[in-house]
């Protein structure tokens, strides 16, 4: 019993992952061409105002962006600090986390071409509501952002695509990395929906008839969840095959990827409460409308084909090599990780420590470690979610630098230890 539960585990894993795994590498190398063209200081130019323009355009540009909710929450503040309003920023961070091209990919080939458009169609909508109703509760402090326009240097161009080289690094190391985790764990938690909940959960628990329970159990599963907006799709695709609504795994592909705790809390801290607020409520009308919406104009969507036991005839050599390689990607990234860590380790060095402020997840500890391991006098970097951190380094007079990099990303670093010989 054991046995046969833990192979059908294996298979609906396998399958789940080899579905997925050739959209994702083309998800990749358009992420990497965003990268490439979608320069920061571009989006920070046409966010300052508060206009239903600036709204329009926040949302345009986050989209396609591959960026998780904690991961997107620094470069909305960042962009604050440049001089965005917070109506853009609230559109920014409502659109973003929703999509990503390499969820969008994800989604088509895991629940077919409508989700996947109304997945765009939905982040960018709400992005924009998200502007406009805050600036709409907002009038009376319109004074605050009015004359905040975009710095004239604008962002930093350090840590941007220039080369074929950075292409791929970026494309196929850094997004893995940023992504491997979150990855693994949805497919292994729909993977677990799949083998062991019944066939029909909603009708088990006597919300069958009522589509609007459905939608409400997704949100209070989804918006204290932390997961991205990649690793949704297949969990969504296994609740959908247990029998909830399509509209009901829709909420659960908007709540849970442009929401969790550490997002709120962040959120609140930076852009106030009322700001948060609206963004909250935003999300979750959002969601809640265009699962409705999806469920009257789909109210029969076609049956889903990816489980195990759809595949016992027929392969697809494609997406087998997609697989092959993701897997390969995937490891190559911990074996990287394991070697510049112990040739690092082996060699002289200096240390200095810092206190990095703005730090709200495991997320975003490691985007700071992959852009800071980036950096070529750079050898280790130890950093905590509590923002103590440790950087070795293979030259002295490096940490300006350190800093400049680390607030490119939205933080802010202070300067606790000054250098030393290791």
């Amino acid at each position: 019993m054991v046995f046969d539960i833990a192979l059908s585990f294996f298979r609906e894993s396998a399958v789940l992952f080899n579905e997925m795994a050739i959209y994702l590498l083309f998800g990749f190398s358009v992420a990497g061409l965003c990268r490439a063209f979608f320069k920061d200081e571009l989006i920070s130019k046409h966010l300052g105002k508060r206009s239903f323009k600036s709204y329009f355009l926040a949302s345009l540009f986050g989209v396609p962006l591959p960026l998780c909710s904690c991961g997107v929450v620094p470069t909305g503040i960042s962009l604050y600090k440049q001089g965005a309003s917070k109506g853009s920023v609230i559109s920014f961070l409502s659109s973003t986390p929703q999509t990503g091209v390499d969820s969008i990919f994800v989604t088509y080939s895991f629940l077919g071409l409508p989700f996947a458009l109304f997945k765009v169609i939905a982040a960018f909508v709400i992005g924009v509501s998200g502007g406009v109703f805050f600036d709409a509760l907002d009038r009376g402090n319109r004074g605050e952002s009015a004359g905040r326009e975009a710095s004239e240097g604008g962002a930093s161009d350090a840590g941007r695509i220039k080369n074929v080289r950075d292409y791929f690094l970026y494309s196929f190391f850094e997004l893995v990395i940023t992504l491997r985790k979150w990855l693994v764990i949805g497919i292994l938690l729909a993977a677990a929906i799949s083998v062991l909940l019944p066939k029909d959960v909603p009708s088990l628990i006597g919300i069958s008839h009522y589509k609007i329970s459905g939608y409400l159990l997704m949100l209070a599963i989804s918006v204290p969840m932390y997961i991205c907006a990649t690793a949704s799709v297949p969990i969504a695709a296994a609740l959908l095959l247990k029998g909830f609504s399509p509209g009901a795994a829709f909420v659960f592909l908007i709540g849970g990827p442009a929401t969790n705790a550490a997002t709120i809390t962040v959120l609140w801290k930076t852009l106030g409460r009322k700001a948060t607020i609206v963004y909250l409520v935003n999300i979750i009308l959002g969601s809640l409308f265009f699962g409705y919406v999806f469920d009257a104009v789909f109210p029969t969507y076609p049956e889903l084909h990816f489980g195990a036991h759809d595949h016992v005839s027929g392969i697809s050599y494609l997406k087998v090599t997609g697989s092959v390689v993701l897997f390969f990607l995937i490891v190559w990234t911990y074996v990287a990780d394991i070697y510049l860590k112990r040739k690092r380790g082996s060699e002289e060095s200096y240390s200095i420590s810092f206190q990095i402020e703005g730090i709200s997840c495991q997320g975003c500890v490691r985007k700071i470690l992959t852009s800071l391991k980036g950096l070529t006098f750079v050898r280790d970097v130890e950093l905590s979610t509590a923002g103590v951190c440790t950087i070795y380094l293979s030259e002295k007079d490096s940490d300006d630098i350190v800093v400049r990099k680390i607030e490119e990303l939205g933080y802010k670093a202070k300067k606790t230890g000054n250098c030393k010989k290791n």
